[in-house]
C-alpha cells in the first residue's frame, strides 16, 4: 500500500488522474490516522497508569540515593540549609557558603561498602558536618559513628600542623526504622563532650546529632525539625502537600521528591541497585550454606576418626594382633 501511495503522489505531480489510485490513497490516510490516533490513546493510558502508581506509591526519602539526590544538590542549597538550620544551633551567617565535598561518592556506587559517609560538607567558616541516613541499625553503629567523627578531626592535620587549627567537625545521624537510643523515647539528642557532675563541657569540637524517625510523634511539637522528620517519615501524599504550605526549604524539597519520583531513570537506578544488593545477599546466604555443609561434613569425618581411633585402643587393651586392628579400622 505504501509503495501504491507513493506511486499515487507521483503520478499528481505529472498531472495523472487514476481514481482507483485516489481510493487507495485515500485508504492509507485514513489507516494511518486511526493508528495515530490509537497509538496516542496508547501512550495517555500508559502515562495515566503510572501517574496513578506514582502517587499511590511514593518513594521513601529514607533511602540513601534519594535522601542524597534531594540534599546534596548544588543548586537547591536552599533545602540542604534548611534542614540544617532545624538542627543545629550555629549562626545563621555559617550558611552563607555551603561546599559539598565530593556529593557523588557513593550516588552512581553500588557497592555501599566502599563508603559509608553520605553527605559531607563545609560551612562558611570551615566546619566539617556529616549527614548520615542510616535504614538498619547495628550493635557496632554508634562505635562506628564515634570513630568517623574523630576522623573528621584526625584527617585535618598533617605532621607539625598547629592543633589550634582543627575546626569542629559535627556528625547528624538519621536512623529509620529501629531504635538506637533506648534509654529514652526522645527522637532528637545532642551529644557533647560533657561532664555531667559539673555541669561542664570539656570542648565543643566534636558533636553528634541523633535522629530517630520510629520515635517522632504523631502529633506536631512545633519545630521545624519535626516537620522535616515527617518529610523523611510520612507515606501520605496529602501530609507532604501540607508540609509543603508550612516552610519555603520544605516546598522545595517536596517539588525535588516529586521531580525524582516522575524520574524514569533515576527510579530505573533504584532498582538496578536494589537488584543488586539482592543479588549480594543471595551470594551471601549462599556462601553461609556452603560453610555450614562444610562444616558439617569435616565435622562428621571428623568423628569417624575419633571413633576409628577410639575402637582400636579398645581393640588394643583387649590384646588384640595389630594386624588385625589395621585389618578392621585402616589404621597402619
Amino acid at each position: 500500500m505504501r509503495l501504491a501511495y507513493a506511486q499515487a503522489l507521483l503520478d499528481c505531480k505529472l498531472g495523472k488522474r487514476n481514481s482507483s489510485i485516489d481510493r487507495q490513497v485515500n485508504r492509507f490516510l485514513l489507516l494511518t490516522i486511526q493508528n495515530s490516533q490509537a497509538m496516542l490513546m496508547f501512550e495517555c493510558k500508559v502515562k495515566e497508569m503510572r501517574t496513578i502508581v506514582l502517587d499511590n506509591k511514593l518513594l521513601p526519602r529514607v533511602d540513601d540515593l534519594i535522601f542524597k539526590a534531594i540534599f546534596a544538590d548544588p543548586k537547591h542549597q536552599n533545602i540542604l540549609r534548611g534542614f540544617l538550620q532545624s538542627v543545629l544551633d550555629i549562626p545563621k551567617e555559617e550558611y552563607d557558603c555551603l561546599e559539598i565535598i565530593d556529593p557523588h561518592s557513593r550516588l552512581n556506587c553500588m557497592n555501599d561498602k566502599e563508603s559509608i559517609l553520605d553527605i559531607k560538607l563545609k560551612t562558611k567558616s570551615k566546619k566539617i558536618i556529616d549527614i548520615e541516613m542510616q535504614v538498619q541499625t547495628t550493635s557496632i553503629l554508634k562505635s562506628r559513628v564515634i570513630y568517623y567523627t574523630a576522623n573528621m578531626l584526625h584527617e585535618q592535620l598533617k605532621i607539625g600542623d598547629d592543633y589550634g587549627r582543627l575546626k569542629k567537625v559535627i556528625s547528624i545521624l538519621i536512623v529509620a526504622k529501629h531504635p538506637l537510643i533506648k534509654e529514652d523515647d526522645k527522637y532528637w539528642h545532642k551529644y557533647l563532650l560533657y561532664d555531667k557532675q559539673a555541669n561542664s563541657t570539656f570542648s565543643d569540637l566534636l558533636e553528634i546529632h541523633t535522629l530517630e524517625l520510629r520515635k517522632l510523634p504523631a502529633n506536631s511539637d512545633g519545630s521545624n525539625l519535626w516537620k522535616w522528620m515527617e518529610f523523611f517519615k510520612t507515606e501520605s501524599k496529602e501530609e507532604l502537600e501540607m508540609l509543603a504550605e508550612s516552610d519555603a526549604a520544605l516546598k522545595k524539597a517536596v517539588f525535588k521528591f516529586k521531580e525524582l519520583s516522575y524520574d524514569e531513570a533515576f527510579r530505573l537506578q533504584l532498582e538496578a541497585r536494589d537488584k543488586f544488593r539482592q543479588d549480594q545477599l543471595a551470594r551471601e546466604r549462599d556462601r553461609e550454606e556452603m560453610g555450614l555443609k562444610k562444616g558439617r561434613a569435616e565435622g562428621l569425618q571428623e568423628g569417624i576418626e575419633k571413633g576409628i581411633k577410639k575402637t582400636a585402643l579398645s581393640m588394643l587393651a583387649d590384646d588384640m594382633p595389630v594386624s588385625t586392628i589395621s585389618k578392621y579400622t585402616g589404621l597402619s
